[in-house]
Parts: structure tokens; C-alpha cells; sequence
């Protein structure tokens, strides 16, 4: 079973977003300029890897769901760059993954922008 990784009390601010921790491991997406709830980004916590070394390395896969109406892929790049900074330098995270269907080009996209390919 997959651990939560506590989002208690924490908020991202990005130039077009605002993202609210509404459960312990799930954001809501707003936009600033008109407030309304596009959508949620889930982190769901990975089981911790142990290396050779006896290191071991904690890490998340990130899953988001927007609503079809309000999708911006720029908007969503945004999001996920911003969840990027905040799982390594403010989480201190080792690792993320992203994954999406099969033939959805435009996740596909997403993720190929935010270097992760």
C-alpha cells in the first residue's frame, strides 16, 4: 500500500496558479485570475527504493486531472514545473514519475516539455 505524503497547511503559488492543499496528498488547481477550480494534482508516495549502499531514495508519481473545458497545456506545464521545485527543494525528494495512457500525445506533450522523457 502506498504511503500519503502530508500537503497539511501548504500552498504553490505560480505566475497564472494557485495550488491548495485540500487533502494530504492532493492539490487543488485555481486559476488567480478568475478563482475558479480547474482541476487537482494527486502525489501519491512511492515505496522508498534502498540501494546498494544501504541509501535509500524516497520519490512520488504525480497524476493530475483537469477539467476538459479549462485545459491549457501551458497552464498544466506551469503546474507541474511548480510541483517539480516544490518535491525536490521543498520536500527533499529524490525522485518523481510521471506516466500516462497510451496515445494521449497531449500528456505526452506535457511531460516531454517538463524533461521528463
Amino acid at each position: 500500500m502506498l504511503a500519503t505524503l502530508d500537503l497539511t497547511n501548504c500552498s504553490i503559488q505560480t505566475k497564472r496558479t494557485l495550488l491548495t492543499a485540500t487533502k494530504k496528498d492532493t492539490f487543488s488547481i485555481t486559476l488567480k485570475d478568475t478563482n475558479n477550480l480547474i482541476g487537482f494534482i494527486k502525489l501519491n508516495k512511492l515505496p522508498t527504493i534502498k540501494q546498494l549502499n544501504d541509501t535509500e531514495l524516497q520519490g512520488i508519481n504525480v497524476d493530475y486531472n483537469v477539467n476538459e473545458n479549462d485545459f491549457d497545456v501551458e497552464i498544466i506545464i506551469e503546474v507541474i514545473k511548480a510541483i517539480i521545485s516544490h518535491s525536490f527543494f521543498s520536500r527533499h525528494l529524490d525522485f518523481l514519475t510521471f506516466s500516462h495512457l497510451e496515445n494521449d500525445e497531449i500528456s505526452e506533450e506535457i511531460i516531454t516539455k517538463c524533461k521528463f522523457n
